[in-house]
């Protein structure tokens, strides 16, 4: 009976070419099914004090975090880097980077800082924004303070200035604009 039942499918779908094309689409997609999920690969990623699970057909973890519902910047760090190749059962870690506004010489800049305190964060704002920021600029925060979300950093820009005290001549910088201000530091 197994043999008659076998026998009647192939006649059936060898007469029809409307059979036949549908049983080589199944079959297309029944290979192109399982292809796809042996290829994929399955990453922890912890981020904000939770840990998701992804499944990717990516192949770095920078395509397989755009690819996800996962809102990453640029400023963020991962780790491994983004351009680590995935693997199954990988673990990243992403620390968020946090969105600050700095105004330096009546220019406001909105961006985002992975550093967590204001000293450090000015120097890689200086850096990768080409501030040229000196360590004799002033900004309206201790160098200290930990960065909070949408911080203004205002620096002012010091200045060079010559100061002839008993006789000897000093040469240095402050950010002050008036000489009452330049006296009190």
């Amino acid at each position: 009976m197994n043999e008659k039942t076998r026998t009647k499918v192939s006649a059936l779908v060898l007469r029809s070419r409307k059979n036949q094309i549908t049983v080589a689409l199944l079959t297309f997609f029944f290979i192109a099914a399982t292809v796809l999920y042996m290829k994929a690969n399955t990453i922890q990623v912890e981020v904000d004090g939770e840990e998701v699970q992804l499944t990717t057909l990516s192949s770095t973890i920078e395509e397989a975090l755009e690819h996800s519902r996962l809102k990453i910047y640029p400023e963020d760090i991962v780790e491994p880097n983004r351009s680590t190749v995935v693997s199954d059962n990988m673990k990243v870690k992403i620390k968020r980077s946090i969105p600050v506004t700095i105004t330096v010489d009546e220019k406001t800049y909105v961006t985002r800082t992975p550093i967590e305190t204001v000293g450090p964060a000015l120097k890689d704002l200086s850096n990768r924004l080409d501030l040229s920021l000196k360590e004799t600029d002033e900004v309206n925060w201790d160098q200290d303070d930990l960065i909070t979300a949408d911080m203004e950093l205002i620096v002012r820009r010091s200045v060079p200035i010559r100061v002839k005290v008993d006789g000897k001549e000093l040469d240095t910088e402050i950010a002050p604009r008036t000489v009452e201000e330049a006296l009190e530091k």
